[in-house]
């Protein structure tokens, strides 16, 4: 890949100095001997409740795990792909392990074990110690529960369930609307909740589900004028079945919802199989979760723990950053190692992270179902979850975000053909999983309108499009780092090609041949503005990087309508504040404010038009300090923008505010308040992965900047992946570097040694 453009005329002139110079000592690939222990969660009392809870997980299924002051393990699964007829990612059921005689009484200890990828539990002391450890198998949807004893014990499992008979939907009150304004689909009066079915005449196993048996689907296609789809589509809910099969060792049958232990023992192992399904009978379901419990039966155990193990090895070795030297250090290290945690628990599914809790809301306020903002996709939201995969190189985990978006296409393309008469692939702002519009969409009082896009109820996300562009420029990034030409070719050429046709086909030129970009939202802050610069520059970012890639890697015919492009982009909206001057949101004049967010800051993140190492340095950094919506909260960015503009100091501040906002009510220190969204807060997460990444390795048209915003009191030891699949890693120890090396080793020449945006000399 060609870069765009050369590099600034100082970092080039730092190039020549370093290129070659840098002692590299000996940086292994493998995390530092005890820094990822040191990261542990260790509990040292029972907790009362599902607030209490440590999350683990496997990528698809997931768990919330406490033990309770009767010293009974308790934990909710869940799985990324079960919804239920709502539209809502659901929990599976929640699990009771009850244990005899009660260990907990002689004492406990509870342990997130990072390395192994475990919750470790041991009750009592000396002989009498009962040790346990739970796991969800990194290869299959298997969440394991093994205890041991020298002195015999019995045990008792039980599923509770609270989706019992059927009944209306409504959510807790005070947020009946919000839950309301997500997911309605069809009227609510007509919206339900079905019960769980437990199947019975088992003898040795518990077997339950979730089955849907009606669906918004189709009406949703009809409401929106999209009945063309579903002909040929297939209903995405209806039918849809997921649940569990929880087994034992030696474990037999008590009633409709428990097993127990036939007599005491020393050993013994409690293991729930997860399945979703679509089953055009239940008995589909049931024969086909029953052959993975037939399969379990013959595993290998102590080989899937090992293999399990190996998993979590390469994970936490694939890219890592260790700070110390202070207090503050130490905290946000560990903050930025238990996020990555709970993103590789939930990241491997059939759909994205939900940026609402993720997989691990419990019962806060109604049932461990709920979640304000419910189950739609806010794309602005989402993505925050994915770009800090970039530099960590969890780029499998990014998979399940572009797939899902991917699928959207034929029915993105139909909506703009309907809606708006002309070509192109036309995503709406909030989407349920499959691409319908959400938002209330035709739920209250019809406008005069052209357009159905004037449906959507809320006017903060009617005219916002800049989601799509975001979305390529994230593809972009993910081939640029991954150098996957199968991606390419079947991902970033055709969608990014029908995204950008859809905006030439939609703006009117003005007198000097520029798209008039108008209505159009700048986020959610302005609406209806005009040249809005998250659009500007988000348009300008990515026709760029696409006209700088290798001619082999773009179409002839999409490479000419993308220079013709080009040359149709408005200027960037500027002004002056203070004498100074800045970009500014919209072009003016300025209407009214309806949001928190920093629109003019769009060119520094997510498009990196501004920076350290590219030009117009300075305005960029005045418009930061002139922003109006000053915060590094939630989805706010003010620590990713100070980071990429070498604000050293006000990035670490925002950071350690960022890292000490865990959620009040929550035991585990990365479950994230709630703020603008719902706890564990995915958004807040991923804007401290993004911004702890920033302040140590950004790359710049080819150059690689190492510590550009690193605290100069701050040691360091990291790993983190870049552009043209380059690796870099790094130790950095009382202001000197220990090792800094890249691999592949030709890229050695592009490192460039930054402090607070300036290359050090």
């Amino acid at each position: 890949m060609t870069p765009m453009k050369a590099i600034s005329p100082v970092l080039r002139l730092a190039v020549a100095v370093l290129a070659g110079g840098i002692a590299a000592g000996r940086v292994c690939a493998a995390t530092p001997p005890g820094a990822l222990e040191a990261c542990n969660v260790v509990w040292d009392s029972p907790s009362t409740g599902s607030l209490g809870s440590m999350p683990a997980g496997n990528g698809e299924t997931g768990i919330n795990l406490w033990v309770d002051r009767d010293g009974d393990i308790l934990f909710y699964a869940a799985r990324t792909d079960a919804l239920d007829e709502n539209v809502r990612p659901c929990k599976l059921g929640r699990v009771r392990v009850r244990l005899s005689p009660n260990p907990v009484a002689q004492g406990f200890r509870q342990t997130l074990n990072l390395a192994e990828g475990c919750i470790d539990l041991a009750f009592g002391t000396g002989e009498d110690q009962l040790r346990a450890r739970a796991w969800v198998d990194a290869n299959q949807q298997v969440v394991h529960l093994e205890m041991h004893s020298a002195r015999p014990f019995t045990v008792s499992a039980a599923v509770e369930l609270w989706r019992t008979e059927e009944r209306p939907f409504r959510g807790p009150a005070g947020d009946e609307q919000r839950e309301d304004h997500a997911i309605a689909e069809y009227p609510q009066e007509q919206r339900r909740i079905y019960p769980d079915t437990l199947v019975t005449g088992e003898s040795d196993r518990i077997t339950w589900y979730h089955r849907n048996r009606v669906s918004p689907w189709a009406d949703s296609l009809r409401l929106q004028q999209l009945t063309g789809m579903a002909g040929g589509g297939t209903d995405p809910l209806l039918n849809r079945t997921f649940g569990g099969v929880l087994t034992g060792t030696d474990l037999v049958r008590r009633g409709d919802h428990e097993l127990a232990s036939r007599q005491p023992v020393k050993d013994a192992r409690v293991e729930l199989v997860t399945h979703t399904q679509f089953a055009p009978q239940a008995a589909d379901w049931t024969a086909a979760v029953g052959s993975r419990v037939t399969a379990l039966a013959g595993t290998d155990r102590p080989r899937a723990w090992a293999e399990h193990r190996r998993w979590w090895g390469e994970f936490w070795n694939r890219s890592y950053i260790f700070a110390s030297g202070s207090p503050e250090a130490e905290e946000v290290t560990r903050a930025y190692v238990l996020q990555r945690w709970i993103q590789a628990c939930a990241g491997r599914g059939h759909l994205p992270i939900k940026f609402n809790g993720s997989m691990f809301v419990v019962d806060r306020v109604y049932d461990a179902d709920y979640r304000r903002w419910g189950g739609g996709y806010w794309l602005q939201n989402t993505r925050l979850v994915y770009w800090p995969m970039l530099a960590s190189g969890d780029f499998d985990m990014m998979r399940p975000f572009f797939e899902m978006y991917f699928n959207m296409l034929p029915l993105s393309r139909e909506r703009s053909r309907v809606y708006f008469h002309h070509e192109g692939a036309y995503f709406p702002e909030v989407v349920s999983f499959w691409g319908a519009s959400l938002n209330n969409y035709g739920r209250h009082e019809k406008p005069a309108f052209g357009a159905p896009t004037e449906w959507i109820y809320s006017h903060s996300t009617r005219h916002h499009y800049n989601g799509m562009l975001e979305l390529v420029a994230l593809m972009i990034d993910y081939y640029r780092y991954t150098g996957s030409q199968k991606f390419l070719r079947d991902r970033l050429v055709p969608f990014a090609s029908e995204i950008l046709l859809w905006w030439d086909r939609h703006w009117p030129l003005d007198a000097r041949g520029k798209w008039n970009i108008s209505p159009a939202n700048a986020l959610e802050t302005y609406i209806n503005a005009w040249n809005n610069l998250p659009d500007v520059a988000g348009l300008r970012w990515d026709i760029d990087q696409l006209l700088a890639l290798a001619p082999a890697d773009l179409p002839p015919e999409l490479r000419a309508r993308l220079r013709a492009m080009s040359a149709k982009v408005p200027d960037l909206p500027r002004g002056r504040i203070d004498g100074e001057q800045v970009l500014l949101a919209v072009e003016p004049p300025l209407p009214p404010r309806y949001n928190h967010e920093s629109p003019e800051l769009y060119g520094v993140f997510p498009y990196r038009l501004f920076g350290v190492g590219r030009p117009e340095l300075d305005v960029a950094r005045a418009t930061f300090a002139h922003r109006q919506e000053p915060s590094a909260m939630g989805w706010k960015q003010d620590d990713t923008h100070a980071a990429l503009l070498g604000l050293t100091e006000v990035a670490k501040d925002n950071l350690v505010q960022r890292v000490r906002a865990k959620d009040p009510a929550s035991r585990f220190p990365a479950f994230w308040q709630t703020n603008y969204d719902w706890s564990p807060d995915q958004d807040h997460g991923g804007n401290l992965l993004r911004t702890f990444q920033a302040m140590v390795l950004q790359e710049t048209d080819g150059k690689i900047l190492v510590t550009p915003a690193w605290p100069k009191t701050w040691n360091v030891t990291f790993r983190l992946h870049t552009a043209n699949q380059t690796v870099v890693s790094g130790r950095r120890e009382g202001g000197a570097w220990a090792g800094l090396v890249t691999e592949p080793a030709t890229r050695q020449g592009d490192i460039v040694l930054v402090h607070d945006g300036v290359p050090e000399r």
